[in-house]
């Protein structure tokens, strides 16, 4: 069955409310991503990458970017089930 009911309904409404708050929530882990690339380069900069915090900031910006491409999979899903 369809997730997404009729355009303008209730369960539509609710559903597209639900969908804005994670879309905002996706928009954080960005800001989040943002911030790690920001702190990696100053680590590269400053000739790190291969000890010291270099490698955890790495790490860290690689999980918050798989996370985004696991949410942007969901997210597009949830869009198609709610017709738009």
């Amino acid at each position: 069955g369809s997730a997404r009911g009729a355009m303008g309904s209730e369960g539509w409404s609710v559903a597209s409310i639900a969908l804005a708050d994670l879309e905002s929530a996706r928009s954080d882990a960005m800001i989040a991503l943002a911030d790690l690339d920001e702190l990696y380069a100053a680590a590269r900069t400053a000739r790190d990458t291969g000890s010291g915090d270099g490698p955890a900031i790495a790490a860290a910006r690689d999980q918050v970017s798989a996370w985004i491409g696991d949410e942007d999979q969901i997210l597009a899903s949830l869009r198609r089930r709610l017709g738009g």
